[in-house]
């Protein structure tokens, strides 16, 4: 009888083992409620996100949040299985379906404020801040001549933002012509590198290069900060001798350029 009875319990209990490791696989389909918090964007800076959370199989949610509700926690169902989380403002237009950023060569890039991260969503609730941050750098130039007969191209190695929110590689151009004050401007992605630069050309020809991501570099302007400064380049009509200007210091920095 006693031989029975173990061999009932036995029986019971692989029963048992295998209800709860179904139980279990169910549950890891179940979806992962995803809390966004977005109380430390700034609604003023930031009227709104466009929101791109992407996860494993094709999974890519596309949610619209306008600033009026940066106040509450945003709730979204992602798959179990990790969710990158993207937020864009001012990039409408350039964002692929993978929820990257390109910019397309000869055009500047977008006034951009951006999120990126990834939330590890193996688990029935999970919680991230969202800090939409300006994520690009507008270069404003000023030729001390007004009368400039010149194109200025900005030229650069980076093309945008990959899916991860980091620089992408990719060739930018973006080609300038001052106005009757001798003032014009282009908005450049975040850069990596020192590969950034300004040539003078005159429709034909590059009559010099300045080596702009070098002076940038050399003015201690930080590509890593959360949020980028803007810079103001002062160029003589010469072009021997630079100025630039970071927003925010009182200090102007001086290049004497060989010719």
């Amino acid at each position: 009888m006693r031989k029975v009875l173990c061999g009932l319990q036995a029986v019971i209990f692989c029963i048992l083992l295998w209800t709860g490791c179904s139980v279990k696989e169910n549950r890891r389909e179940c979806p992962c409620r995803l809390f966004l918090d977005f109380s430390e964007t700034d609604a003023e800076e930031v009227p709104y996100a466009d929101l791109h959370v992407l996860s494993s199989e094709g999974f890519h949610l596309v949610e619209h949040v306008g600033s009026g509700a940066f106040g509450e926690e945003l709730v979204l169902h992602v798959p179990r299985r990790g969710a990158r989380v993207n937020a864009y403002c001012g990039a409408e237009g350039y964002v692929s379906e993978d929820g990257s950023m390109e910019i397309p060569y000869g055009s500047e890039c977008p006034h951009v404020h951006m999120h990126s991260s990834y939330v590890e969503t193996d688990c029935e609730a999970a919680f991230e801040k969202v800090r939409v941050r300006k994520n690009y750098c507008l270069i404003t130039v000023h030729v001390e001549e007004a009368d400039f007969p010149y194109i200025l191209d900005v030229r650069g190695e980076i093309c945008g933002y990959g899916v991860d929110g980091s620089p992408a590689d990719g060739a930018f151009l973006f080609a300038m012509r001052p106005d009757g004050n001798g003032v014009c401007s282009v908005s450049v992605p975040r850069q990596v590198d020192n590969s950034l630069r300004l040539d003078v050309d005159d429709g034909t020809d590059v009559l010099k290069t300045f080596a702009l991501g070098e002076y940038v570099t050399a003015s201690g302007y930080d590509w890593s900060a959360e949020s980028l400064g803007d810079i103001t380049i002062g160029l003589d009509y010469s072009l021997s001798h630079v100025t630039l200007k970071i927003e925010g210091w009182e200090k102007e920095l001086h290049f004497d350029v060989e010719i």
